[in-house]
């Protein structure tokens, strides 16, 4: 990889870029955080209600040589009743053959994110912003991994009360300028949610 060569100052620089990136992204989600609070109505929550968890489904896919699937197990804390902040943990297992050849390959992609939910229309619709930052890479193709920062902005439908198990609808726009260029900024998503 060409940002490894040298004395370090291409690599520092790339570091430097990603921080920003995230700061800004960090930035964001505070400010709808402290928007969508503002606009939220008061209800007494004791602090196990506010807690909650799930897992998320996505990047399902069979094509003639190969297989895709995405977990993502999340949590988080309620602020309010409708606007949530949390972290997730992204999986994405592909497998492909070659047919007929046992150079078949296992490429497991993942990485740490964290993101915000506001829920609202009698919280079936919500909206939702994320950042991610994934490792990817293909054992035995290729040795070398890198990490890719993706800056999600979507929402998406919601089941449930919020009280026990709900399920989500999710359709997410990656707006981060590096990784938007390289993969398809589309995400589909269904996540099953515990308590929000």
């Amino acid at each position: 990889m060409s940002w490894l060569v040298g004395d370090g100052h291409i690599l520092k620089t790339k570091i430097i870029h990603m921080k920003k990136h995230f700061l800004l992204c960090s930035f964001l989600i505070i400010i709808f955080s402290f928007s969508a609070s503002a606009q939220s109505k008061k209800v007494k929550m004791t602090i196990n209600d506010r807690f909650w968890y799930g897992l998320s489904l996505g990047n399902i896919g069979i094509g003639t040589n190969y297989a895709t699937l995405g977990l993502a197990p999340m949590g988080g804390f309620k602020i309010t009743e409708d606007w949530a902040i949390g972290a997730t943990y992204k999986l994405n297992y592909s497998y492909y053959w070659f047919g007929g050849t046992s150079d078949n390959l296992h490429v497991l992609d993942h990485g740490p994110g964290v993101l915000t939910k506001y829920k609202f229309f009698g919280r079936k619709y919500f909206a939702q912003l994320e950042y991610d930052y994934i490792s990817m890479g293909a054992n035995g193709f290729y040795n070398t991994r890198e990490w890719y920062p993706f800056a999600y902005i979507g929402g998406g439908l919601s089941s449930g009360d919020g009280t026990s198990w709900t399920s989500e609808w999710v359709v997410l726009y990656n707006v981060h300028p590096t990784s938007s260029n390289t993969f398809f900024p589309l995400s589909f998503g269904y996540a099953f949610l515990y308590k929000f």
